[in-house]
């Protein structure tokens, strides 16, 4: 069994192979795309807020596991619902960061059955800076 790297991020920022750069200028030396770090595939809206159970999971993880994909970014956004008027960049929370499903991104995230399942598939937590 190979090991498979899981990268859980705040935020996304990059899309599927397409990554949107700056033009580049004569004087920059260094491809920016020699610059760009990016998993070999993405989890995301399909298990996002009440999507994300062990069980979806769990199946993600077996089709990669499958492909030999030795690394993943998982979209999440564990936490506890913000109040209106809280953060938001003056505009206030939007409504997914005011919703109950963060706190229950958090309960599966730091659910024993997770872990179970990272073991079992071998998988590592790590951060961007580990790629």
């Amino acid at each position: 069994m190979h090991d498979v790297y899981c990268v859980v991020a705040i935020l996304l920022a990059t899309c599927s192979d397409r990554v949107l750069l700056p033009q580049k200028r004569d004087h920059d030396h260094a491809s920016l795309l020699d610059q760009v770090q990016s998993t070999r595939a993405f989890l995301g809206a399909s298990v996002m807020g009440s999507a994300l159970t062990i069980d979806a999971l769990e199946d993600h993880l077996q089709l990669l596991h499958a492909t030999a994909c030795s690394s993943v970014e998982l979209m999440v956004h564990p936490g506890y619902p913000c109040n209106r008027g809280d953060s938001g960049c003056g505009a206030g929370p939007d409504d997914f960061a005011q919703s109950s499903d963060r706190a229950y991104e958090t309960s599966v995230l730091t659910a024993i059955e997770w872990s179970d399942v990272l073991a079992r598939y071998r998988v590592r937590l790590i951060s961007w800076n580990d790629l």
